[in-house]
Protein backbone atom coordinates (compact mmCIF):
# COMPACT_ATOMS: atom_id res chain seq x y z
CA UNK A 1 0.00 0.00 0.00
CA UNK A 2 0.90 3.38 -0.82
CA UNK A 3 0.61 4.48 3.24
CA UNK A 4 2.67 2.03 4.13
CA UNK A 5 5.45 3.74 1.92
CA UNK A 6 4.93 7.04 3.24
CA UNK A 7 4.83 5.61 6.90
CA UNK A 8 8.57 3.88 6.08
CA UNK A 9 9.52 7.63 4.45
CA UNK A 10 8.56 9.53 7.70
CA UNK A 11 10.39 6.96 9.89
CA UNK A 12 13.34 7.72 8.03
CA UNK A 13 13.13 11.09 8.83
CA UNK A 14 12.12 12.37 5.41
CA UNK A 15 10.53 15.09 5.61
CA UNK A 16 8.61 17.23 3.30
CA UNK A 17 5.47 19.13 3.30
CA UNK A 18 4.14 17.59 0.00
CA UNK A 19 4.93 13.97 1.63
CA UNK A 20 2.63 14.85 4.68
CA UNK A 21 -0.20 15.82 1.90
CA UNK A 22 0.23 12.48 0.06
CA UNK A 23 0.17 10.52 3.33
CA UNK A 24 -3.05 11.99 4.72
CA UNK A 25 -4.72 12.19 1.15
CA UNK A 26 -4.10 8.50 1.07
CA UNK A 27 -5.74 7.95 4.33
CA UNK A 28 -8.40 10.29 4.07
CA UNK A 29 -9.49 7.79 0.66
CA UNK A 30 -8.96 4.85 2.55
CA UNK A 31 -11.07 6.07 5.11
CA UNK A 32 -9.05 6.19 8.19
CA UNK A 33 -9.87 10.09 8.98
CA UNK A 34 -8.25 10.07 12.26
CA UNK A 35 -5.03 9.22 10.86
CA UNK A 36 -5.48 11.28 8.10
CA UNK A 37 -5.79 14.29 10.38
CA UNK A 38 -3.26 12.95 12.99
CA UNK A 39 -0.39 13.61 10.01
CA UNK A 40 -1.42 16.49 8.61
CA UNK A 41 -1.25 18.25 12.07
CA UNK A 42 2.02 16.88 12.26
CA UNK A 43 2.68 17.88 9.06
CA UNK A 44 1.46 21.34 10.10
CA UNK A 45 3.30 21.74 13.36
CA UNK A 46 6.50 21.04 11.20
CA UNK A 47 5.83 23.40 8.71
CA UNK A 48 3.96 26.52 9.81
CA UNK A 49 4.18 28.30 7.14
CA UNK A 50 3.78 25.54 4.45
CA UNK A 51 -0.03 26.65 2.82
CA UNK A 52 -0.28 22.94 0.99
CA UNK A 53 -0.24 20.83 4.31
CA UNK A 54 -3.42 23.21 5.65
CA UNK A 55 -5.57 23.15 2.75
CA UNK A 56 -5.15 19.74 2.75
CA UNK A 57 -6.49 19.10 6.47
CA UNK A 58 -9.15 21.77 5.22
CA UNK A 59 -10.31 20.23 1.61
CA UNK A 60 -10.20 16.77 4.53
CA UNK A 61 -12.68 18.34 6.54
CA UNK A 62 -14.90 20.03 4.32
CA UNK A 63 -15.10 17.10 2.54
CA UNK A 64 -16.16 14.83 4.69
CA UNK A 65 -18.50 17.22 6.30
CA UNK A 66 -16.32 18.05 9.63
CA UNK A 67 -15.17 20.61 11.66
CA UNK A 68 -15.99 23.69 9.56
CA UNK A 69 -14.75 26.39 12.03
CA UNK A 70 -10.92 24.63 12.42
CA UNK A 71 -11.36 24.14 8.28
CA UNK A 72 -12.36 27.97 8.16
CA UNK A 73 -9.20 28.78 10.48
CA UNK A 74 -6.90 27.04 8.37
CA UNK A 75 -8.32 28.10 5.15
CA UNK A 76 -7.09 31.63 6.85
CA UNK A 77 -4.01 30.91 7.92
CA UNK A 78 -2.93 29.27 4.20
CA UNK A 79 -4.03 32.72 2.71
CA UNK A 80 -1.36 34.60 4.83
CA UNK A 81 1.28 32.54 3.59
CA UNK A 82 3.07 32.86 0.27
CA UNK A 83 0.75 31.28 -2.16
CA UNK A 84 0.65 30.73 -6.08
CA UNK A 85 -2.33 31.30 -8.33
CA UNK A 86 -3.68 27.16 -8.04
CA UNK A 87 -3.84 27.54 -4.16
CA UNK A 88 -5.31 30.85 -4.17
CA UNK A 89 -8.03 29.40 -6.58
CA UNK A 90 -8.47 26.34 -4.50
CA UNK A 91 -8.89 28.26 -0.84
CA UNK A 92 -11.62 30.82 -2.53
CA UNK A 93 -13.40 26.90 -3.81
CA UNK A 94 -13.21 25.54 -0.69
CA UNK A 95 -14.59 28.72 0.89
CA UNK A 96 -17.60 28.36 -0.96
CA UNK A 97 -18.25 25.10 0.76
CA UNK A 98 -18.04 26.55 4.55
Amino acid sequence: LAANSFARCLEANFHDPKLYVLYGSTLERLRELDKAEKILLSGIDRFPDNPEVKIALAFIYIGNGIKKDEARNLLVQAENNALDDQQKALIQELKKHL
